[in-house]
């Protein structure tokens, strides 16, 4: 510690001497004190400017500190946004590569399409490439199926053969190609990542060829349709009335081939790609229904029906005769139905029928085609006496008077139709004729069992009155004075069932209903004139005898020449008609 000067002076004041005594102890304490004091204050002002030191260094330290924190998080700050911008610049260069590559102009790695590796071509150069594979596979498909010098080719235009190459390559390669080039990053990248795992996981897709199965198959099957040869039976086409025998076309053998099989083998060769084969169809000759000689072997007589005409009435007569003609040598095959109106057809003035007697109303009356009513009915009875199916018949409005009862059989153009059937498996003829007074039908076809014949039998089941009055009487103000005219004479109702019976050597076998049979109870009707007027009496005259009323012939036919059919309502063949019915102003039965 440096002398001051106080002490010095102190010190020198000493030395002189001056005031020893007193001034030594004053001095001393003075010395003391100020000693104490100095140090005191020494150490005060000591520890003051240490205090005052050591919070500067704290300030400075604090400063130094805070400077060097302010450096550091700058310098931190500029790392940190170098780093970011370094960052930021890698991202935008790793997208920009993404998109680059996801922009690329060729598929992405890891996809093939039957065994092509795509990554190596653009969308263009694979459709190329595939369509050139396609028109060689289009080139070796086909299969050829043949017969003889026929061949029937099918190949990819008739076959309609479609492949999916084109849908599976354009979806290759859309894929990764979804996003919009304006995508956000995180689409980039997913779509990115998602390429890069096709590379680590390949994908392999296969193309599938079709065909139209379908229409393969109509082409074959119609190819074989065309070879086939349908075989055909004996037909008879006509009947020698003169010799009684059907006239045959020979039986036709026909052709048959495997198509099926064939169709079978050429669908397996193409869904399995073994092209380029040919098939060979094998022929088979097959025959179907009789020969010639079975038919004319197994078919001869088989019935004959009867019936009268005596009565001389040329044009009835004619009209029996012309349906006999148009029958005569009729051939109904297997199966068929033979109708009276569809094949005889309408009876006209210019076909040759004449006016003759008919009934319209429950009224006789001449009109064209009158009478043909007794062919038909000798018809019904050779037809039914042959086994034949009756389909379609009609008894009269009241009993025929050239048959027996319930065995009549009506017909009229606009109502009343007969039918059969021709149910066995041979033809069957027709041969009639008029030798007047006989009209006769019979049937040819299949023989009866030697031994075996058929008769018909009629069950009658009674009357029913005809109601009263018994006649009923009209005023006619066109006949003249006291003129009566009868148009209709009474009928008692009757029903009937008629049978065919199956004989053999006399003996019946079988017995079947053919005909049931209903005529209604029917009033006589009669017209009458005015009052004749009154005249003075006269001498009485020898009278002239009366003109003999019609008579019934025994033959069963009527004098006045005029056919007796009168339509009834029609009756079906197995159901009676209501006794109740009434016959229609438009009926007619000819």
């Amino acid at each position: 510690m440096k002398e001051t000067d106080k002490m010095r002076k102190f010190r020198v004041w000493l030395k002189n001497g001056k005031n020893a005594v007193i001034f030594v102890p004053v001095a001393v304490c003075l010395a003391l004190l100020l000693g104490v004091t100095s140090y005191f204050g020494m150490s005060l002002f000591s520890q003051y400017r240490e205090d005052i030191n050591r919070e500067s260094l704290r300030q400075s330290e604090e400063q130094r500190q805070i400077e060097s924190s302010i450096r550091e998080e700058a310098q931190e700050s500029i790392r940190q946004e170098e780093e970011r911008v370094k960052q930021e610049a890698a991202a935008a260069a790793e997208l920009e590569a993404m998109r680059e590559y996801l922009d690329r102009d060729t598929f992405f790695d890891g996809l093939y399409l039957n065994d092509l590796d795509l990554s190596e071509y653009t969308l263009i150069e694979a459709y190329n490439l595939l369509s050139e594979t396609e028109q060689a596979y289009r080139d070796q498909f086909g299969v050829q199926i043949r017969f003889e010098d026929q061949i029937l080719i099918i190949d990819d235009q008739t076959a309609d053969v479609s492949i999916n190459w084109q849908t599976i390559l354009d979806q290759l390669w859309i894929l990764g190609r979804e996003h919009d080039p304006q995508a956000d990053d995180a689409t980039i990248r997913s779509q990115y990542e998602r390429v890069l795992n096709l590379k680590e996981n390949p994908s392999y897709f296969v193309s599938s060829f079709y065909f139209d199965e379908n229409k393969v198959k109509e082409l074959i099957r119609t190819f074989t349709d065309d070879l086939t040869i349908e075989p055909a039976g004996a037909v008879a086409t006509g009947f020698d009335t003169r010799n009684n025998e059907f006239i045959v076309d020979e039986q036709r053998p026909g052709r048959s081939l495997n198509g099926e099989e064939i169709l079978d083998q050429a669908l397996a060769l193409l869904s399995n790609e073994s092209f380029g084969q040919t098939l060979e169809l094998k022929a088979e000759t097959v025959y179907r229904g009789l020969d010639a000689a079975t038919i004319k072997n197994r078919t001869g007589f088989m019935s004959e029906a009867r019936t009268y005409a005596s009565a001389v009435n040329p044009g009835r007569d004619e009209n029996i005769r012309l349906i006999a003609e148009i029958t005569n040598g009729m051939v109904l095959q297997p199966g068929e139905t033979f109708s009276f109106n569809g094949y005889i057809g309408r009876r006209t003035a210019d076909r040759g029928f004449q006016a003759a007697g008919v009934i319209v109303g429950g009224v006789l009356v001449d009109q064209l085609g009158g009478g043909i009513c007794q062919p038909n009915t000798t018809l019904f009875q050779a037809a039914a006496k042959a086994g034949l199916e009756i389909v379609e018949r009609y008894p009269h409005s009241w009993p025929s008077t050239y048959t027996d009862v319930g065995i009549d059989a009506t017909v009229s153009w606009s109502g009343p139709d007969f039918k059969f059937r021709n149910n066995t498996n041979y033809p069957v003829a027709i041969k009639s004729w008029y030798d007047k007074p006989a009209v006769v039908y019979q049937i040819y076809g299949p023989m009866f069992e030697e031994g075996v014949t058929v008769e018909l039998d009629v069950k009658h089941h009674g009357y029913t009155p005809i109601p009263d009055p018994e006649i009923k009487e009209t005023f006619n103000p066109d006949l003249n004075p006291g003129e009566r005219v009868q148009l209709r004479q009474p009928y008692v109702g009757q029903r009937t069932t008629a049978y065919r019976v199956f004989m053999k050597d006399g003996r019946e076998i079988k017995r079947e209903v053919v005909a049931e049979s209903y005529y209604r109870p029917l009033q006589g009707l009669v017209e009458y004139g005015p009052e004749p007027e009154e005249k003075p009496e006269e001498p009485e005259e020898p009278e002239e005898p009366e003109a003999p009323e019609e008579v019934i012939t025994d033959n069963g036919e009527a004098d006045n020449g005029t056919d007796e059919a009168e339509t009834a309502e029609p009756t079906p063949t197995v159901t009676p008609a209501s006794e109740s019915e009434e016959t229609s102003d438009s009926e007619s039965d000819e």
